[in-house]
């Protein structure tokens, strides 16, 4: 994917859309799952490195499972100006937020973490920033846990019917794949889940698109203290 998606949903985040630098921030490494609390007093600030070409996704859930604290998120350059997109996802296993950057140039990068307008102004959440591995038709490994959440992976610059295949190699969770279309209107395209084997979803890529594979076990709360084990590991590939 050549341009740089564009950012739609959270337009006016925050006022003007252009990050306070007073925003008190922290470091967040790759894949790890982090939880803090949201006091509604000002906006939450993580920050990474990237490369130009880094597939960036952030996933946030609400772990509080008696409150109705909705996260939101929106990422954002050096220059404090918006990047990627942004979504609220609908399925019962997807996490509250979603983001997604294609990133263009070496840098540091932030996530921002506000209250969406759904739900309650405070909460405690789950957040984890992940750089998705461009899927093609050699197999990657993946795992599934608590301490991990869900697995992210990106299909770019794909042209004509592609699939995506992964087979569970080990655990006892079924496993759920969404295929997400990161176009001007943020579509999942295709989903299976429930079979504990594996399974594929087929569809028409087009080159100017970027799509994000979501791989997921299948339970509705990945908080710390669920009481539903996770512990699967997939290998998945390109067709």
């Amino acid at each position: 994917m050549k341009r740089l998606l564009t950012m739609i949903g959270l337009v006016g985040l925050l006022g003007s859309g252009v990050v306070s630098a007073q925003i008190e921030t922290q470091p967040i490494d790759f894949d790890q799952l982090i939880t803090a609390d949201f006091d509604d007093s000002a906006p939450m600030r993580f920050t990474f490195e990237a490369q130009a070409g880094d597939v960036i996704v952030a996933d946030a859930r609400n772990v509080d499972i008696f409150g109705s604290f909705v996260p939101q998120l929106a990422f954002y350059n050096e220059a404090d100006e918006a990047v990627g997109l942004a979504q609220r996802p609908i399925s019962n296993y997807a996490p509250d937020a979603l983001a997604v950057a294609q990133i263009e140039s070496d840098g540091t990068y932030s996530v921002i973490v506000t209250a969406s307008d759904t739900g309650e102004s405070t909460g405690t959440f789950s957040l984890k920033v992940t750089r998705a591995a461009v899927l093609s038709s050699d197999a990657l490994q993946g795992a599934l846990s608590l301490e991990s959440g869900d697995a992210y992976f990106a299909v770019a610059d794909a042209d004509g019917v592609v699939e995506p295949v992964f087979a569970v190699t080990g655990g006892e969770n079924a496993v759920a794949l969404a295929v997400y279309d990161l176009s001007e209107t943020w579509e999942p395209i295709g989903t299976v889940s429930g079979p504990s084997s594996g399974g594929s979803v087929r569809f028409e890529a087009d080159s100017n698109i970027l799509y994000v594979i979501a791989v997921s076990a299948n339970v509705s709360d990945y908080a710390a203290d669920s009481a539903t084990p996770v512990d699967v590991t997939f290998a998945i590939s390109l067709r």
